[in-house]
């Protein structure tokens, strides 16, 4: 019977797939490079692998018809609703399944991802403009300098401005964004999605949707994010940009806040905005200020763990600045011979952060000893419970626009709202 199996299939075939233990699975074919080894991508976006040996018989339900969507969108735009812009940067909002390797592409045009989403036509008069296709692991400080000058292009004349981002560092992108807009006079919010958008899981539709039914309702003005409050298609968070954070790698509720609430939630279906916090900026008209990033930075992120050893440090002394990943309340191992030595070579050329891979709560070097230590070896700490990558953030932009010899005594001033000076019971695990 084995050799009546038809093997070859059409990449993105529908396939019905039936084992010699009476199992059957349904999915898109997709090429295997392993001899004997079939694979098929299932309606949840798994892939899964099956040895030919096992497989009993194998057919074609139907065959793969690409799914087009129009680069043109016609519909029209009602001139009485304000304008919001939409930036399309790529991620996996921006993608859809390649059958060819059964991941995702950035494939999306700006054109293709509206005529997804039509409700926006309801809430405001878009216009979209992609300014890049890039997944967002390859961005870099240059990239948030585009998306910066993009949007100050756009605050004239728009009611906000709804970025499109990859999810996996876009809690650096956010935190990048607020620092380098100053006075910001309108919102600004980033939304990515965690399933690809041509799946009927996909969690883009109501992180787009509700992103410009929070502009346009509300009168917040500064950068937030917007994504799923839940795994359910109902409500979505707002987000602060300083103190948010992917948590998870696959989950639609994955971006939680840190040390602090949400800044508001949105439904747009049951028509709700509700912020949970009264101290926030307001829609002004006050005058945009640009202070971008220097992109030939060299900025490293360690993470102290046992083991570690001074080598690992003095790598860093060509850099331009350093945070730490420390433990606890920010240490890392001073008795292992050369460290205590290695830390006091960076801090004589170049800033050296410490902050909390704990995540939740703040860095305190007064309390224990080897803190007290790391003060004297001229360590700055992170006192106002800064993420460790909006601590990066934070450094890049401070060496970017302020001489070195300043960051000491910068560091921990609040520029956008970015210290908490207070972390409730209730903002742990949130």
């Amino acid at each position: 019977m084995r050799g009546l199996i038809q093997w070859v299939m059409k990449t993105g075939d529908t396939v019905k797939l039936v084992l010699k233990s009476g199992e059957e699975f349904i999915g898109a074919f997709i090429p295997s490079h392993e001899v004997g080894v079939v694979i098929l991508k299932l309606k949840d976006g798994y892939n899964i692998a099956f040895s030919k040996s096992n497989v009993k018989s194998m057919r074609v339900v139907h065959g793969y018809k690409p799914r087009g969507v129009s680069q043109r969108c016609s519909f029209k735009q009602n001139p009485k609703l304000p304008k919001v812009a939409i930036l399309h940067t790529g991620g996996t909002i921006a993608s859809k399944v390649d059958y060819e390797t059964g991941g995702v592409k950035a494939l999306f045009s700006a054109g293709e991802l509206l005529g997804m989403f039509p409700e926006l036509y309801n809430i405001a008069r878009i216009e979209s403009i992609q300014i890049m296709n890039v997944l967002s692991e390859n961005l870099e400080f240059e990239h948030y300098n585009k998306i910066a000058n993009e949007i100050k292009a756009l605050v004239k004349s728009s009611a906000g401005v709804i970025v499109t981002h990859g999810t996996d560092t876009m809690h650096y992108t956010a935190s990048a964004l607020s620092f380098a807009l100053e006075n910001l006079a309108i919102p600004v919010v980033l939304v990515g999605s965690q399933r690809s958008s041509d799946r009927g899981s996909t969690d883009s539709a109501l992180n787009i949707i509700n992103a410009a039914h929070f502009i346009t309702k509300g009168d917040y003005a500064g950068v937030g994010i917007c994504m799923h409050a839940t795994t359910n298609d109902e409500d979505c968070f707002v987000l602060k940009p300083h103190n948010t954070r992917k948590m998870h790698s696959s989950r639609r509720d994955a971006f939680r806040p840190i040390n602090t609430l949400p800044l508001a939630i949105v439904n747009y279906k049951q028509g709700k905005l509700k912020m949970l916090s009264q101290d926030y900026p307001k829609k002004s008209k006050a005058s945009l200020k640009l202070k971008g990033f220097n992109p030939k930075l060299k900025l490293g992120l360690l993470k102290f763990r046992p083991g570690l050893n001074p080598e690992e440090l003095l790598a860093y002394k060509g850099y331009d600045g350093l945070v730490i990943e420390g433990s606890g309340f920010g240490h890392i191992n001073l008795e292992k011979p050369g460290i205590k030595d290695a830390i006091r070579q960076l801090t004589k050329k170049i800033p050296v952060v410490m902050t909390t891979q704990c995540i939740y709560s703040r860095v305190n070097l007064k309390i224990y000893s080897t803190g007290r230590e790391l003060l004297k070896l001229g360590v700055i700490p992170n006192e106002y419970g800064l993420t460790p990558e909006t601590a990066y953030i934070k450094l890049a932009w401070l060496l970017s626009n302020y001489p070195k010899q300043k960051i000491r005594g910068l560091f921990n001033q609040d520029f956008r709202g970015e210290n908490i000076t207070r972390i409730t019971e209730q903002a742990f695990l949130y």
